[in-house]
This record gives C-alpha cells, structure tokens and sequence, in this order.
C-alpha cells in the first residue's frame, strides 16, 4: 500500500503543464502559478530589474494590489534575434526573486494548468516501463543457478 502511494505521489509531482490565458479575465489571486506577457514598453520599463529584450514573466504570484503583481519569478522569456536575422524566445532560470510587475505593463495573463492528457499519457507510459522493468528483472533472477536444459546443477 506504501509503494502504491509513493508511486502517486512521485506521478502527480511529474506531472505535464501548460499555460492557459486568462480569456475570462478572472482576478488573479495569490497563490497562482502564471505567466505575465509584457507590451514592449512594459518590457522597457522593467530593462532596469529584468534585462533587456523580455517578453515575459513566470512565477508564482506572492501579493496582489491594485496596480501590480508581485511575482516569485521561476523565469523570463526573452525575445533573441539568430545571426540570420529570425527571432526566437529563450527562457532564463531564476531563483524566486520577488518581482512587482505593473498591470499597466502587461499584455496578457496566463495561468499553469495540469494537461491531464500529456500527465495521463506520461504515467501510462511509465508504469507500462516499470511493469516491463519488473518482469526482466524476476526473469533474469528467476533464470540463474539453472542450467540450460532446465535442470539443476549439481556439483560433485
């Protein structure tokens, strides 16, 4: 029964996640997990905290007042351009530095989401491989000390 709760717990921890815009435009509360898409003057505006070049904020929000978010920041997205010219977006690790983003700076709000289809197909997936993982290992322990006609060995 142990084992059965720690694989659930190590399966919802691996989960799959995407981000959902906020097309409702529900309030954002404390405690969410989202990703701030900033206008590029909001972006200019946060060069001093954020770098150059964002495109947006990931993090968990810690506070919320009427003309800011402050974010846990888990990373930036910020727009490169490549030699030939093609822009691309690369995502920056932070470590949870307490952010204020100004509402007037963001473009659109996203929110983290299970994907319940990636998750289920994920935990199907593994548990197909442990079972497999399994059945080789008592096989292959199963099979030694025998010799090849299936018969004992016996030593004189």
């Amino acid at each position: 029964m142990m084992r059965r709760r720690r694989l659930a717990a190590v399966l919802m921890l691996s989960g799959c996640y995407r981000y959902v815009p906020n097309s409702a435009n529900t309030p954002i509360a404390a405690g969410s997990e989202v990703r701030l898409t900033l206008t590029p003057a909001g972006s200019a505006t946060l060069t001093p905290i954020l770098g150059r070049d964002n495109r947006a904020v990931e993090g968990h929000v810690s506070a919320v007042t009427d003309g800011a978010y402050v974010v846990a920041v888990s990373g930036i997205l910020k727009r490169e351009q490549g030699s030939g010219g093609e822009f691309s977006l690369t995502r920056t690790t932070w470590g949870g530095e307490s952010v204020s983003i100004p509402r007037a700076a963001l473009e659109g709000v996203e929110l983290r989401s299970l994907d319940a289809r990636k998750t289920g197909f994920v935990a199907v997936l593994g548990t197909a491989l442990a079972i497999v993982a399994v059945k080789l290992v008592t096989h292959v322990i199963g099979s030694s000390g025998s010799d090849a006609d299936g018969g004992t060995v016996i030593s004189p």
